[in-house]
């Protein structure tokens, strides 16, 4: 359940760049700027998680194509 079903692709930009900033942040050379990325990181992971809840909340209340075509 989720992108199969609302194919809403703007959560992979966000997912990704999410994973991208944490695993940054465990790179050696970039210490000084671990909390930063991981947590700039956890706040793209979790939008794109808002963002795939919302879309499959706006999916199951519209109504089936069946009763559109009979109204």
């Amino acid at each position: 359940v989720g992108y199969r079903h609302h194919r809403n692709a703007r959560v992979f930009p966000l997912l990704g760049g999410g994973i991208i900033f944490i695993v940054a942040s465990r790179l050696p050379f970039l210490e000084s700027l671990e909390m930063p990325l991981a947590v700039a990181g956890a706040l793209l992971i979790t939008s794109s998680h808002v963002i795939n809840l919302r879309a499959r909340k706006r999916l199951s209340h519209a109504p089936a194509s069946s009763e559109i075509a009979s109204s």
